[in-house]
């Protein structure tokens, strides 16, 4: 009995000291419409997550696919902040 509490124990502090490995997903920008009624929101969007991507792959490798992700972003961002330049002010 003893012996399967201490391994009980040992497990549950083991276990819960491991910190998870933050992830980050970029968004699908495949289906993504460029909307000057939403300019303001997305522009929002899109430069939160062009942060996180930069924070996340600071100091990891990337993939073509996340390189292209991220193309997808600031091509999306550029073309909002180029095409609705009048209903951002």
């Amino acid at each position: 009995m003893l012996k399967t509490l201490i391994i009980i124990g040992t497990i549950t502090l083991v276990g819960c000291a491991t910190q998870p490995e933050k992830t980050y997903y970029p968004p699908d920008m495949k289906n993504f419409i460029a909307s000057c009624a939403q300019a303001r929101n997305q522009i929002d969007y899109l430069t939160k997550e062009i942060n996180d991507y930069n924070e996340y792959y600071k100091n990891r490798p990337t993939t073509l696919e996340d390189r292209r992700a991220y193309g997808r972003m600031k091509n999306a961002l550029w073309a909002l902040r180029s095409s609705c330049s009048a209903k951002l002010l």
